[in-house]
């Protein structure tokens, strides 16, 4: 007891069969080797098979199955070669490995559970290792397939009447489009007649028209030239007045430069004839004065004549 018989099996089981298959990160972790040291990150299983009776078929005595688990993926490996999980299940499958009949390995107990077991039990069990569970499963599969077909042809079966009425309908359908067509074609004959009859009268309508555009053709060149002509007047015209408004502008600067001289003239006339004004007041002043001292010379004279006299 305790000498590592279950490790062995266990080892066995994690590279050939499916029972370490789908482990999370805790299970992972715990088949790894605890070390007080170091943390690992990766351990493997190694496998040697002797192949000399060529079971496998592969050209070699021996053939090297390992799978190398991490804390996130698995590896498989054959021979030193990386091949997927579902490659060695078909090349183990080959030589009798095969998932529906796992018995290659029995466990420990498992022997005992057999013998105790019901006769039905038992017999599943012989059905398993003989491998006849598996046309069991095969045959419900066809039985279930040949359902599946049975309703598929009652379905078909509808579909073909179904068919078969709208072949009818689609044959009658075929005699009223032959007869369209018969008469489609007659009438497609008179609208091609009418078409023609009308495109001769308008090719006529057209001569007619092009000669009369041609008239006015020439009318219109007759229009166009005297326009020339207009336009060619128009161009003289318009120099001629640009001459006049240039003249008319320097009439006007001249006229405005009068206008100022006009103006300075009245203010210089005003002037004067506030002077003028002045001066006439001061001349009816100085002639009252005047006046009124020939008054007084004349009292003066008449004054002394009088004390002369006397």
């Amino acid at each position: 007891n305790g000498c590592g018989k279950s490790n062995v099996l266990n080892a066995i089981q994690f590279v050939l069969s499916d029972e370490y298959n789908g482990l999370n990160a805790n299970q992972r972790q715990q088949l790894l080797n605890e070390s007080s040291t170091q943390r690992l990150l990766m351990a493997f299983v190694e496998i040697v098979v002797d192949n000399s009776d060529r079971r496998i078929p592969l050209d070699v005595n021996d053939i090297t199955f390992r799978r190398q688990i991490g804390l996130k993926k698995d590896q498989y490996f054959m021979n030193n070669k990386i091949i997927s999980h579902s490659d060695i299940v078909n090349m183990l499958e080959t030589a009798g490995f095969s998932r529906s009949n796992p018995y290659y390995i029995i466990k420990q107990g498992k022997v005992t559970e057999m013998a105790t077991a019901s006769d039905e039990c038992r017999l599943q069990v012989m059905r398993e290792v003989a491998g006849t569970r598996i046309y069991d499963d095969r045959k419900s599969e066809a039985m279930t397939l040949l359902a599946e077909a049975t309703q598929r042809v009652e379905q078909m079966d509808d579909c073909l009447h179904s068919l078969d009425d709208r072949l009818d309908s689609l044959q009658n359908e075929s005699n009223d489009l032959q007869r369209f067509l018969k008469w489609d074609k007659r009438r497609r004959l008179l609208e091609y007649i009418i078409a023609n009859k009308e495109a001769e009268s308008y090719k006529h309508d057209m001569l007619r028209l092009e000669a009369k555009q041609d008239r006015e053709n020439l009318v219109l060149d007759d229009k166009r030239k005297k326009l020339e002509d207009f336009q060619l007047k128009t161009k003289t015209c318009d120099k001629t007045l640009k001459v006049i408004n240039g003249l008319l502008q320097e009439y006007r600067k001249d006229l405005s430069a009068i206008s100022r001289n006009i103006d300075e003239l009245n203010e210089q006339k005003a002037r004067i004839e506030s002077k003028i004004n002045d001066f006439k007041e001061k001349l009816d002043f100085n002639r009252e004065n005047e006046s009124k001292a020939n008054e007084e010379l004349k009292e003066v004279k008449e004054s002394i004549d009088t004390k002369k006299k006397r």
